[in-house]
């Protein structure tokens, strides 16, 4: 009897996350100024004694500007309360941004249109390296890099 409740408790703790939960998690990351956004999703525990579910996950962003090129790696922490659960916080655990100042985006660009589209894949998939080293599901929510290196994205706001 205890060795078939030990493997029950066991068991439990391996479940996999529960996907409503995971859909929030990821849905809580903004993509509409964003050229490219990925999440990985790692988990959710909860709830809590105060009917809190904390999740973990990390959001990869770029942003290209007309003068500049903003990578934003976020590891965070999102907590939901409420029935249904909400988000109600957002924190974050760590980060690895990377601006390119304008000089070198200008470089790149002069380099041609394919040439500068696989050095913006380049800077974010290093981001997407850098989340994924936290584990998890990866979500591609967007990806618009090759019209932003053929110029066709003027203003994503």
């Amino acid at each position: 009897m205890i060795r078939a409740v030990l493997l029950a408790l066991l068991l439990a703790g391996c479940a996999k996350a529960d996907p409503a939960m995971e859909k929030k998690a990821v849905g809580d990351y903004p993509t509409s100024r964003a050229t490219a956004v990925t999440v990985y999703f790692r988990d959710c525990s909860g709830p809590d004694s105060e009917s809190k579910i904390t999740c973990h996950s990390c959001g990869d962003e770029i942003f290209v500007e007309p003068a500049e090129i903003n990578v934003y790696a976020d590891n965070n922490e999102q907590i939901f309360e409420g029935n249904p659960p909400e988000i109600k916080v957002t924190g974050e655990i760590t980060h690895r941004y990377n601006k390119v100042a304008a000089a070198d985006m200008a470089r790149e660009k002069a380099k041609g249109a394919a040439s500068f589209e696989k050095y913006l894949t380049g800077l974010f998939e290093a981001g997407n390296d850098w989340c994924a080293s936290y584990g998890g599901t990866r979500h591609d929510l967007k990806n618009v890099i090759a019209d932003a290196a053929r110029g066709k994205l003027v203003d994503m706001k």
